[in-house]
């Protein structure tokens, strides 16, 4: 026999009520992922009972207005990723789903409210590609009303590799290897920079992909390099399709290229013609969007930069003759380990927020913001 969906959250809802306390009145209510007050900021696959992403800074919220005190859980997929709590736009706690839930299944405490509006945003600070997070709702008790969160007006989305994922940044050092734990993306130049502005994020970033050609692969290029995967809802899911209509970013930062240079046997040439290609087709998909082409700090100054340089200035200059007048571009100075390095020689925290000073008067300066 089989039994709906909903009467899981009710048998959940039944064993959390001997841990809440709540006054008389007060209520346990279960949010489903679908439920129209939840805010969602970046690419989620929609399922039957849940909510799939994959991207780092992919953000999930909910406002609720407490009379008197509230408890507040996300239900998570299990040892699928490490998240950053904000309550009223103030880093909170971490959430890490490899700890045993509340629930013993999917359940993760979050926060105690006392009275007043708050808002809860859950971040995923870590890379979803191979353990795939997915949301399922909130769990709220206590005296409460949840209410609709405003979106942002300004809106960013980040196309990147490793350096706007933030690989590594919490590492010790250089000789850490990677592991999601130490892998932090509130804590990148991408997140900063929206922050700095309060804008709407969305992320397209892993560790590891390139332009035309992923880290370490054969000369000729990848089979999956960005513009491939860029069509997707998720990384992981080589047969979703992405709705560009759904999100129209007002500023749309590239930072690609590194991973195609990093190791030996790369062709410039096809590096730059996939580049090209690649914003032709964004151009199509955002016909008004300012993009900002970035260097990353972990090619070493080379010869190797300069003309990777020099490529990406021309093809910002053969694309203003073309007409295209809304297309920037900025250098982020080779890292030299004088702020030290995270993991596999990746930026550090002090790099990241140095790349993000740099930036963020950058983007204030073409934005208007």
């Amino acid at each position: 026999m089989s039994f709906p969906k909903i009467s899981v959250f009710l048998l959940i809802a039944m064993m959390l009520s001997a841990f809440i306390s709540c006054e008389n009145g007060a209520k346990l209510s279960f949010y489903v992922s679908s439920t129209p007050q939840i805010r969602y900021e970046g690419r989620f696959l929609t399922t039957a009972d849940s909510k799939r992403f994959d991207y780092p800074g992919s953000r999930i919220a909910i406002g609720v207005d407490v009379e008197g005190r509230a408890k507040v859980y996300a239900s998570l997929k299990p040892n699928a990723g490490y998240f950053t709590l904000f309550v009223d736009g103030k880093e909170k706690s971490q959430i890490s789903t490899y700890d045993a839930p509340f629930d013993g299944n999917r359940l993760f405490f979050l926060d105690s409210l006392a009275q007043g509006r708050h808002q809860l945003e859950l971040v995923l600070k870590s890379e979803g590609l191979f353990c795939q997070p997915e949301f399922y709702g909130f769990m709220v008790g206590g005296d409460f009303n949840i209410y609709p969160l405003e979106r942002r007006s300004k809106k960013i989305e980040f196309i990147g590799n490793s350096i706007t994922c933030a690989y590594g940044v919490e590492a010790a050092d250089e000789t850490c290897p990677f592991n999601d734990s130490t892998s932090n993306f509130v804590r990148s130049f991408a997140f900063l920079t929206a922050s700095a502005f309060d804008a709407e994020m969305m992320v397209v970033a892993r560790s590891g992909i390139g332009m035309y050609r992923n880290y370490a692969d054969k000369p000729e290029g990848s089979l999956r390099p960005m513009p491939v995967v860029y069509r997707n809802v998720l990384i992981s899911e080589e047969n979703t399709t992405w709705n560009f209509s759904s999100f129209s970013p007002d500023l749309l930062v590239v930072n690609l290229g590194t991973n195609d240079l990093s190791t030996e046997g790369f062709r410039m040439e096809l590096l730059d013609k996939a580049y090209r290609d690649f914003l032709t087709e964004i151009r199509n998909h955002y016909p008004n969007t300012k993009i900002l082409l970035l260097t990353g700090c972990m090619l070493p100054a080379s010869p190797v930069l300069d003309e990777f340089q020099t490529r990406l200035n021309a093809i910002v200059e053969d694309r203003k003759q073309m007409g295209d007048t809304q297309i920037y571009r900025y250098d982020f100075a080779p890292h030299d380990g004088t702020l030290g390095y995270g993991a596999d020689w990746h930026p550090s925290l002090r790099q990241q927020q140095k790349m993000a000073n740099e930036l963020i008067p950058y983007v204030a300066s073409i934005m208007g913001w």
